[in-house]
């Protein structure tokens, strides 16, 4: 269970640096003012939600 919820974590924090890229990359390319990852809304609501889904999993399967 440990090593399941160590791999899970572990691609949480590449799924967030990912999307956190090709956002930061998208918002250049169309011509839109540099942004902080962190400010951004739909970074913010990635992460959260990602995050909430994670639990909800690991939840599950501690059950």
């Amino acid at each position: 269970m440990e090593v399941l919820c160590l791999t899970l974590n572990v691609l949480w924090f590449w799924s967030i640096g990912t999307f956190t890229r090709w956002r930061v990359l998208e918002l250049v390319r169309k011509g839109g003012e540099c942004v902080n990852p962190l400010n951004d809304w739909a970074v913010q609501l990635y992460v959260r939600g990602t995050a909430f889904l994670l639990l909800v999993v690991i939840l599950y399967l501690a059950s």
